[in-house]
């Protein structure tokens, strides 16, 4: 969650200090929301598999990773959405 919460802080703080958004910002604050989909989805995979081993026991911590995953997914869509149409601009 805290990748999440630095990609807005990135994307505010670049569109405070520029007028138009630069090209790197546009491009880097997906890319942090992608990052942290797909480490929250492999969290999720190696809580299941050591609960499934039996070398942890099981508390149901996995479907908290999961459904962080699957959010942060949503919202790297959403940010295609919104940057997509700001790269189409220039």
């Amino acid at each position: 969650m805290s990748v999440f919460a630095f990609a807005i802080a990135f994307l505010v703080i670049g569109s405070l200090l520029y007028d138009p958004v630069p090209l790197w910002v546009l491009v880097v604050f997906p890319l942090l929301v992608f990052a942290g989909a797909v480490g929250a989805l492999w969290r999720t995979f190696r809580m299941w598999q050591a609960e499934r081993s039996g070398a942890i026991t099981p508390r149901g911590r996995w479907q908290v990773w999961q459904g962080a995953g699957w959010f942060l997914l949503a919202m790297f869509l959403l940010s295609l959405g919104g940057t997509g149409g700001a790269l189409m601009d220039r």
